[in-house]
């Protein structure tokens, strides 16, 4: 028997078609392809360990789905796959994200069903108002896996089933509980921080400590979309994001993540590493070589180095910085649909304008 257990995390994971990318994207692609195109290249990597997590960022579910409504068919994946969630030995699914409850409590319990009867481990579902915490003995070894979002929720207007949490001090409280009444390696998945953003912020960084003060070994990030650096502090390991694994937007920095690979062993003790992914146009995962993967690993570098610089920034210059990034993203979206207006059918090109205008309206 192995004496260390092999779990390796990656960040986001949607099945679904981005607005933007509406009849070219990653469900448009797996209708095409079939759901064992994506993580086909990659899979030496995920069959070699013991235990793969991932953020389901969509529904997978045809549940109230109208064929002709722009929000009913955009950020929606079909039940086929689960087919590629299984293929790649995903058995831990993190549900608790902004975009898992967009379609409806309908289309939510049936995401969470056939999650079920594929045997995954569900993170991030609420129980009486607690998180439910995952445990595994692998090998000897005792894994807990928890999950919560910090991020508000747009979508549905009463009591969501999955880990959502308004205030950080209700994170720290509960981990406080769960590290009362749980021994082994404590994981902790946060969906948190700010879109197409390369840098925790102070407020993040400060929960992130005092989650590691109180038992927490180590953080998961996603919702950046982008990856942000690794802290190891205090004996643990802060992810702030792991970036899209597999996701549809069209900026270069999105297309880039990594698989970090734990290596846990007695007594609370691991190693990790950092695989370099990014993916092709086609949606596939590979796994970076050469002078791709020296880059990112050169990229990863600094934005771990630059992680203490940022926690001195003000508030005000951080949200000063978020606000000059979301314009920028804005107007990148902007000048994608328009040169991509010729793969778009007219109902949806007419849908996505009058929404457009209706919230520039709404901003006035």
């Amino acid at each position: 028997m192995k004496d260390t257990v092999v779990f390796n995390a990656v960040g986001d994971i949607w099945f679904a078609d981005h607005p933007v990318t509406l009849g070219h994207g990653v469900a448009s692609t797996l209708k095409k392809n079939g759901p064992n195109s994506f993580f086909r290249n990659i899979k030496n990597v995920l069959d070699s360990a013991d235990l793969n997590f991932c953020n389901l960022e969509s529904v997978i579910s045809n549940k109230g789905l109208n064929q002709k409504e722009l929000t009913s068919i955009e950020m929606r994946g079909c039940p086929d796959a689960i087919k590629a969630l299984q293929d790649a030995n995903f058995n831990v699914v993190n549900i608790a994200n902004n975009h898992i409850m967009q379609h409806g409590m309908g289309a939510f319990l049936d995401t969470v069903s056939i999650l079920n009867s594929s045997g995954s481990h569900i993170v991030g579902l609420d129980h009486d108002n607690f998180t439910n915490v995952v445990p595994f003995v692998v090998n000897g070894i005792k894994i807990s896996v928890a999950g919560f979002s910090l991020h508000p929720e747009l979508y549905y207007n009463g009591t969501v089933p999955y880990s959502f949490r308004a205030e950080p001090s209700d994170v720290i409280e509960e981990i406080k509980h769960i590290r009362n009444h749980t021994d082994g390696f404590l994981i902790v998945s946060l969906h948190w921080g700010e879109e197409h953003f390369e840098y925790p912020s102070k407020k993040q960084i400060d929960l992130a400590h005092q989650l590691v003060d109180h038992g927490v070994n180590v953080i998961l990030g996603h919702h950046p979309h982008v990856i942000q650096g690794i802290e190891e502090y205090n004996g643990a390991l802060i992810a702030y994001s792991l970036g899209n694994f597999l996701f549809d937007l069209w900026q270069p920095a999105t297309k880039k993540s990594i698989v970090l690979k734990l290596i846990i062993s007695k007594s609370n003790k691991f190693d990790f590493e950092i695989i370099p992914v990014y993916s092709s146009q086609k949606y596939i995962i590979h796994a970076a070589e050469g002078e791709t993967k020296k880059i990112l690993l050169e990229k990863i570098a600094v934005l771990n180095s630059n992680i203490n610089k940022l926690s001195k920034l003000s508030e005000k210059e951080y949200d000063s910085l978020v606000k000059e990034n979301r314009m920028a993203n804005r107007i990148s979206g902007y000048k994608y649909f328009i040169l991509n207006l010729h793969r778009y059918k007219l109902s949806i090109i007419l849908q996505s304008i009058l929404r457009t205008v209706r919230r520039r309206m709404g901003d006035l």
